[in-house]
């Protein structure tokens, strides 16, 4: 049926794991230490973990992680366009969502997520013809003629402004995102797909928590390192917020992913109410910037 351990046996355990690791000395006092590869080391109460997706710090931590092949890679290039944007267009297609992001100087972001053979081609593209496919997947069949001011702004595209990139889709979602004294926020504790562009408020929200945890820990004479503080204040509520809202988008992805049946009229049908109501889409927008204080939005 399973096994019963001692609480001391298994932290025994655990120190045990971190004596074998050159990066880390166990002195007995309430800090942390990495050595540095250069020479020289660190000492803090509380390490915290805001290296990406690629997270050296959770490595070290041993905190395992979970993940979704998405079986994607995101395209990204700055498109010059012939008038400022200031509204954000996305579409999703067989191959998945291209969306044009608004940025300053009359300038769009592109993100296009598709398969990765299809992501080598565009990226092999000229400039031109980049540009001429953007417009292309925002526009093309099977759609509906774009209204203004998607057509206008779109007809007047120009050759992007930098080089295209491959951009992967965050998958790695930690475990945990606590150790003693040890914190990951951002991409290295979870991963989001970014057809919402909600990646960056998830960490927004991260920092806003654990800031706020760390404070009164100060103000009540807490240790800012104690894993009890840590998983109570940041952790517990945060990994919730952010495991609901990574499950949505994996669920809108999902959603938009058929182009016809039941699935897609029903999908349209739904959008189609949500577009005529006011309440609703002001719920939306308050959820999806649930990570931002009210003076950053």
């Amino acid at each position: 049926m399973g096994y019963v351990a001692e609480n001391r046996l298994t932290v025994a355990a655990l120190h045990l794991r971190l004596r074998s690791s050159s990066a880390v000395q166990l002195d007995g006092g309430p800090f942390v230490q990495l050595n540095l590869e250069g020479g020289g080391s660190l000492q803090a109460r509380l390490l915290v973990g805001a290296d990406g997706r690629g997270s050296r710090v959770r490595q070290w931590a041993q905190i395992r992680t979970i993940g979704r092949d998405y079986g994607q890679r995101g395209v990204v290039a700055t498109l010059a366009t012939s008038w400022p944007n200031q509204t954000a267009f996305q579409r999703f297609l067989p191959t998945g969502p291209v969306a044009l992001l608004p940025v300053r100087g009359g300038y769009s972001s592109l993100v296009w997520s598709c398969p990765p053979k299809m992501a080598a081609r565009l990226e092999a593209l000229p400039r031109h013809e980049l540009a001429a496919a953007v417009t292309e997947a925002l526009t093309g069949p099977p759609h509906y003629p774009p209204k203004p001011p998607l057509g206008s702004l779109l007809s007047g595209i120009m050759a992007p402004a930098r080089t295209t990139k491959f951009v992967e889709p965050p998958q790695a979602r930690s475990w945990r995102y606590v150790r003693p004294r040890v914190a990951l926020i951002g991409d290295a504790a979870h991963g989001i797909h970014p057809l919402a562009g909600q990646g960056v408020n998830l960490g927004f929200g991260d920092v806003r928590v654990l800031a706020a945890a760390i404070a009164n820990a100060v103000e009540t004479g807490q240790d800012i390192g104690s894993p009890a503080m840590l998983e109570r204040d940041y952790e517990a509520p945060q990994k919730r917020v952010n495991s609901s809202m990574i499950a949505a988008m994996d669920g809108l992805k999902d959603i938009f992913q058929p182009q016809s049946g039941p699935v897609a009229r029903l999908r349209s049908l739904g959008l189609d109410l949500i577009n005529s109501s006011p309440v609703a889409k002001r719920a939306i927008l308050r959820i999806a910037m649930h990570g931002m204080a009210a003076d950053e939005r």
